[in-house]
């Protein structure tokens, strides 16, 4: 796998680990309006790479789970063939629907 394949794989899991971390926090405005601003900062350095969906690398890059799909659960395969594909998926707390179950806000 080239280094750029890797890297992508490791970004794609960062970002998974920060939507799991995002539904299950709760913060003031200001820590918020912080990573905010950070997150805006991290699109711009990306934005000057965009191409066309046809060549983008999310969903194309085997041997990397979920094919470094970012949006989608982190899931290896284990066995497959033309019919069928045996494998595991893990859903963290941003795809439970548990974690959008209301619950009491804790006290700081």
């Amino acid at each position: 796998m080239s280094d750029e394949a890797s890297e992508f794989g490791q970004l794609a899991d960062a970002l998974r680990a920060l939507q799991a971390t995002v539904s299950g926090v709760q913060f003031p405005a200001e820590v918020a309006k912080r990573a905010r601003l950070d997150l805006e900062k991290l699109t711009g350095v990306l934005e000057p790479y965009a191409v066309p969906e046809a060549v983008q690398a999310t969903g194309r890059i085997p041997g990397i789970p979920g094919r470094a799909q970012p949006l989608i659960p982190r899931g290896a395969n284990g066995e497959a063939d033309e019919l069928r594909l045996v494998g595991q998926v893990t859903f963290g707390r941003y795809y439970r629907a548990d974690s959008a179950r209301p619950t009491a806000a804790p006290s700081h």
